[in-house]
């Protein structure tokens, strides 16, 4: 009988030895997968941000293109800075005559 006691307790001792390994498997597997799953949302987020300067920089660089343009054109550089240049005076509106095609017989 007591080899019999001692056997179940070995038997139970080998069960508890191998439900401990496997739950450490599985452990090890979770962390594996957050870990996994961390360093890949860190990834997209660092790609979005490179992305946002990216795009910061194209419309950076092209409100200066468009600014520079818009100056060239009009020659606002001059104007802002006090030069010798004056700004054109502005168009007369047309008016329409009264009556339109009606009033003519």
């Amino acid at each position: 009988m007591a080899d019999e006691k001692v056997k179940q307790e070995a038997y139970n001792a080998k069960i508890r030895a191998e439900v401990a390994t496997e739950q450490a498997k599985q452990k090890a597997a979770e962390a594996a997968k957050s870990d996994r799953q961390r360093m890949a949302e860190e990834a997209r987020k660092e790609e979005r941000d490179k992305r946002r300067e990216e795009d910061k920089a194209k419309r950076a660089a092209q409100d200066m293109k468009q600014q520079t343009s818009d100056e060239d054109k009009a020659g606002g550089a001059w104007w802002n800075k006090g030069g010798v240049i004056q700004k054109p005076k502005p168009k007369k509106k047309k008016t329409m005559k009264r009556g339109g095609i009606a009033s003519k017989k």
